[in-house]
């Protein structure tokens, strides 16, 4: 299957999407749903976020969709038939963000060669991508779980089912690139998305992140080598990476499995170096929050050279990031 996060240059990814509806709209995202409800409740703040982002220099901009499920929506009180369209709109918002922007970015790059034909223009860079953001089974819980793997009686069964459900949702809409399951907290859960990508044939390549705890483990306690090994052999799967993790573990992470950049994408997307507080549910500073322009200089210096190939930004990060990571990288 074709790999479309291999580009010339490293590949940016968006930055936070929950955060930045909380801090651009003044949205309070309080309740399970968290980000997905604006899905319902301010669809145009989720396509502003979407098109801030490509404006900023993103290759690849995520779906409002991390947080959501079947499960989720029916204990919020959604039937099954509005949760699949809540899936298909969030994909269709960020399709058409997408979709707008390309068309604004071809328009202005057509004006400035005709404009200018004795001076040597660039050609126009490739069509920004969707990733259908899947969050892992933690995200359900809503007590942190994603960032202990802790899911309690939870059998594989249920999370296989909880993440196909939503894949079938998502691509529902014509127009997902690539799938993300996003700050996956431990290997038996990988295991699963590996066994539902052998099976499952849905035609379109997917990474697998993982959130971590450390500068080698992921954040139940394997290895995010092990974590990696688990699903490095399922057709499909095309980049494995790290997520909504503190930025100074990326550096040992990542040399921790530098044999995987000869054969998968390498995808990094850190918080700013805050950190969640899951059963308050507050962000905390930890004396280590970055700036844009320390954080392009960390990915830059430390994150390329040990082999991400796909960089971008997760929890409070912002379009200025992904703005600075364009011109950094």
């Amino acid at each position: 299957m074709k790999n479309p996060l291999k580009r010339k240059t490293p590949t940016i990814l968006d930055g936070g999407f929950a955060t930045e509806l909380e801090r651009t709209f003044k949205k309070d995202l309080s309740g399970e749903l968290w980000a997905a409800r604006m899905i319902i409740e301010d669809p145009d703040a989720v396509k502003a976020v979407h098109r801030a982002y490509y404006d900023a220099g993103a290759d690849i901009a995520t779906t409002s969709t991390y947080q959501a499920s079947y499960p989720g929506f029916a204990h919020a009180g959604y039937t099954p038939s509005e949760t699949t369209h809540y899936f298909t709109k969030s994909v269709a918002l960020a399709v058409s963000a997408r979709d707008e922007y390309y068309t604004s970015y071809i328009t202005s790059h057509t004006i400035a060669s005709e404009s200018h034909p004795d001076i040597h223009t660039p050609l126009p860079k490739e069509k920004p991508l969707v990733a259908a953001s899947l969050g892992c089974y933690g995200a359900l819980l809503s007590n942190g779980a994603e960032y202990t793997g802790d899911y309690g009686t939870v059998t594989e069964a249920e999370v296989y089912k909880f993440h196909v459900d939503r894949i079938h949702a998502c691509l529902g809409e014509p127009g997902v690139d690539v799938l993300a399951f996003e700050t996956v907290p431990k290997v038996s859960e990988a295991r699963v998305i590996g066994d539902l990508m052998r099976r499952e044939g849905f035609g379109v390549p997917a990474w697998v992140s993982f959130s971590c705890r450390d500068s080698r483990n992921v954040s139940h306690g394997e290895s995010l080598y092990d974590a990696f090994e688990a699903v490095k052999d399922v057709s499909g799967i095309v980049g494995l990476g790290v997520n909504c993790t503190p930025p100074e573990y990326l550096k040992g992470l990542l040399e921790s499995v530098g044999e995987f950049k000869d054969t998968h994408s390498v995808v990094v997307y850190p918080n700013s170096g805050e950190v969640w507080d899951g059963l308050h549910k507050v962000w905390k500073s930890n004396g280590q929050a970055a700036t844009a322009e320390s954080f392009a200089a960390m990915a830059k210096e430390e994150w390329v050279t040990s082999g991400a190939t796909v960089i971008g930004g997760c929890c409070r990060t912002t379009p200025d990031y992904t703005k600075e990571l364009k011109r950094v990288l």
